[in-house]
C-alpha cells in the first residue's frame, strides 16, 4: 500500500474516533439549573486554573473538539 494512501487512512480514522468520542459526550460538563459547569460531588460552579503549554498541546491533537480545560472545586 502507498504511504501517502496509509497516512490518509490514518488521519480520516483519527477523525472519526475524536468525533464518535465527542458524539458520545466524552468529557460533557454538568449542567445545573444555574450554573453550566459544577462539581460532580457537591454541584457547586467550578473555578477555571490558568491553561498551561500541555492543555494547549492537547487542545492541538483533537482539533479543540473537546476543548480541555482544568477546573477546580472551591467548596469541596
Amino acid at each position: 500500500m502507498d504511504y501517502i494512501a496509509l497516512l490518509v487512512v490514518l488521519l480520516l480514522l483519527y477523525l472519526i474516533v475524536i468525533l464518535v468520542l465527542r458524539l458520545n459526550l466524552f468529557k460533557s460538563r454538568i449542567i445545573n439549573k444555574t450554573h453550566i459547569n459544577c462539581c460532580p460531588t457537591c454541584y457547586f460552579p467550578l473555578d477555571k486554573l490558568k491553561s498551561d503549554k500541555y492543555e494547549k498541546i492537547y487542545n492541538f491533537f483533537t482539533l479543540n473538539v473537546f476543548d480541555f480545560k482544568k477546573f477546580f472545586c472551591s467548596s469541596c
